[in-house]
C-alpha cells in the first residue's frame, strides 16, 4: 500500500539490494493527480505487477507501466480449501473458539477482518457497537488485522467505553484459524472500502 511509509522503506531497500519486488494490486484507482503520481512512483519500484483482473492491468499499461511487467493473477482465495476448512469446523469447536475469544458464547460476535487503514473506517464499527451498548444490546467485536490505524482504534474503543467488549486479534495468515474465527462470528462487517 503506497500510504504506508514503512513499506516504501522496505521496498526501496529490497530494490537497492537486488531483490525482486512483486506487487499485487487493483491498479490505478484515483483520478486525483497527486494520488496518481504516488501510485505511479510506487509501481515503478516493482519488478512485477500482479493484478486482480484485466481492467487494472489495462489501466496500468495505459498509465505507462510496461505490458511485460503486468500480469493477471485473479483472486487470491483458495475457495475449495476454504470450503473444506469450514465444513470441518464442528459446533463444539465454534463454542471453544468463542469461549477463548471472549469468555462467553451467548453474546453476538461481530468480526471485522481487514488491514487497519483509514479508508476501512473501522471507527464506524466501534461507534456502532458503542451505540448498541448504550441501548443495552450486548455485542463483542473481533478485529482481525493490523495497520496504521490500530494505534487510533484502541484508544477510541476505550474512549467509547467498549474496550472490554473489543478484541484486537492482530493479523492472521493461517487459513484454518481464519476459518475458525469467521465461523465463530455471527456477523462480518467492513464499514468501507471492501476488498476481497
Amino acid at each position: 500500500n503506497p500510504r504506508d511509509p514503512s513499506l516504501w522503506a522496505c521496498t526501496i531497500a529490497a530494490r537497492l539490494t537486488g531483490k525482486r519486488v512483486l506487487m499485487w494490486t487493483h491498479g490505478p484507482k484515483s483520478r486525483r493527480a497527486a494520488q496518481q503520481l504516488v501510485r505511479r512512483l510506487w509501481h515503478r519500484l516493482a519488478t512485477t505487477l500482479l493484478f486482480y483482473g484485466h481492467r487494472g492491468r489495462m489501466l496500468s499499461v495505459k498509465a505507462g507501466d510496461p505490458p511485460d511487467k503486468c500480469h493477471i493473477v485473479y483472486n487470491s482465495l483458495d475457495y475449495d480449501r476454504q470450503r473444506t476448512l469450514r465444513e470441518a469446523i464442528t459446533s463444539q469447536r465454534i463454542r471453544a473458539v468463542r469461549d477463548e475469544l471472549f469468555g462467553r458464547r451467548d453474546v453476538p460476535i461481530i468480526i471485522c477482518i481487514c488491514t487497519l487503514y483509514p479508508d476501512k473506517r473501522v471507527d464506524v464499527l466501534l461507534r456502532a457497537q458503542a451505540a448498541l451498548h448504550r441501548r443495552g444490546l450486548e455485542t463483542r467485536v473481533l478485529i482481525v488485522g493490523d495497520g496504521q490505524m490500530r494505534s487510533n482504534l484502541e484508544p477510541l474503543a476505550n474512549e467509547l467505553g467498549v474496550a472490554s467488549l473489543v478484541r484486537f486479534y492482530g493479523p492472521c495468515y493461517d487459513e484454518r484459524r481464519t476459518a475458525e474465527l469467521m465461523c465463530s462470528a455471527d456477523l462480518c462487517v467492513i464499514p468501507s472500502a471492501v476488498g476481497l
